[in-house]
């Protein structure tokens, strides 16, 4: 064998090595749940999981075994906020329709809003129980959880909200012009600035003590100390834009998931950003993740409109990469 076919070889097995992935498989692979998946949610006690998509369908899944329970339809255009409230026999969505709805578990509306404008964020305030909403012209709303209209204001350049999150007190609101503001209880009516970024967050989580706050970005992590106003731009193993960020208290982990030119699903170290969890990709662009309140189970949904859940060890020794 000549020097020139040893190299070829060489070359071959060099990229072999390289691209291949060891990845923790999926228990479900729900196929076709949506034709194109937008966001999914996990009850706290990990028994039901809720998705949606862009044509604005919900679809509620048993976790044991994977099956549909329920299916309709929820809004006209695509959903961009789904949560369960607690009790878990409950869920809000919001939708480009404008519309920000309270659904039982058979899929009957039991409040209804139409706020003219079209819902591009939600978060879920905790204690007291609320619901924010967030809009194409900048707004932001809170629900009482019978979605009574208990508070309006707008971010001060009016730019559509990208993203929402909740902690603790504080309200972190994303906006399309890259800016991130902070309303921290200290002056409600007047946000603080935190960022103004070369390009919009798509998703933004707390950590469980409302003391760190996280952004995804092309290929990285923003991630703010909120005591000393610190800021750190953390590599992660990504490809494409972070879209969905999602913390679990238990492991102390970020979830994340990309879309444009990747859909990998990680759980990621949120003080380097390093993956310690490969879940492996989507076959098209990622759209959301989530994780149940006890650690136990994760569910995503991309592009190409499956949904995928995992059955965890809260420990992390659930599963073997294969």
């Amino acid at each position: 064998m000549t020097f020139h076919h040893w190299t070829i070889i060489l070359l071959l097995a060099f990229v072999v090595a390289c691209t291949e992935r060891r990845f923790v498989h999926p228990d479900y692979i729900l196929a076709d749940a949506h034709s194109s998946g937008s966001r999914v949610a996990v009850e706290e006690s990990g028994d039901r999981v809720v998705s949606a998509g862009l044509d604005g369908g919900l679809a509620l899944w048993d976790v044991r075994n994977g099956r549909l329970l329920r299916r309709w339809k929820g809004h006209r255009g695509t959903v961009n906020g789904l949560y369960f409230l607690p009790g878990d026999e409950l869920l809000v969505s919001g939708g480009w329709d404008g519309v920000v709805a309270i659904w039982d578990l058979r899929g009957r509306a039991r409040s209804q809003r139409h706020t003219g404008v079209p819902v591009t964020a939600l978060a879920l305030q905790r204690q007291p129980l609320a619901i924010w909403s967030g809009h194409e012209d900048g707004s932001l709303r809170r629900w009482s959880p019978a979605l009574e209209l208990q508070e309006e204001q707008r971010l001060p350049g009016r730019d559509r909200v990208t993203a929402l999150a909740w902690r603790s007190g504080r309200l972190a609101a994303a906006d399309h012009a890259g800016n991130l503001w902070l309303f921290d209880g200290s002056d409600e009516r007047k946000p603080r600035h935190l960022a103004r970024l070369p390009a919009y967050l798509r998703t933004l989580a707390f950590d469980d003590q409302g003391k760190r706050l996280f952004g995804g970005s092309w290929f990285r992590l923003y991630r703010w100390n909120l005591a000393d106003h610190s800021l750190r731009l953390l590599p992660t193993a990504h490809h494409g834009i972070i879209t969905g960020l999602h913390w679990d208290p238990v492991s102390g982990e970020l979830f994340s998931i990309s879309r444009q030119t990747d859909s990998s699903v990680l759980a990621l170290d949120p003080s380097t950003g390093k993956t310690r969890i490969d879940f492996g990709r989507h076959d098209l662009c990622g759209a959301d993740v989530a994780v149940s309140g006890d650690g136990r189970i994760l569910a995503t949904t991309s592009d190409d409109g499956s949904v995928r859940i995992w059955k965890l060890d809260p420990v992390r020794g659930t599963g073997k990469a294969r």
